[in-house]
């Protein structure tokens, strides 16, 4: 079990820890705006790429 928080996990490697996953995976802030979405999404949910920064609903 690790004991550290979150934020002390360097953001590089969370990063490569999620674009390297199969699942899909999309982030949103708190006006539902995606701010991350890695390769595995893209490709399940047939969007592109670049969709940061855009409202949830294009994900529909």
């Amino acid at each position: 079990m690790i004991n550290e928080d979150a934020s002390s996990i360097p953001v590089k490697l969370l990063q490569g820890m999620l674009e390297g996953m199969s699942d899909g995976i999309v982030l949103t802030d708190s006006q539902e705006q995606v701010t991350f979405i890695n390769q595995s999404a893209v490709r399940i949910l047939g969007c592109r790429e670049q969709i940061d920064g855009q409202g949830t609903d294009i994900l529909s």
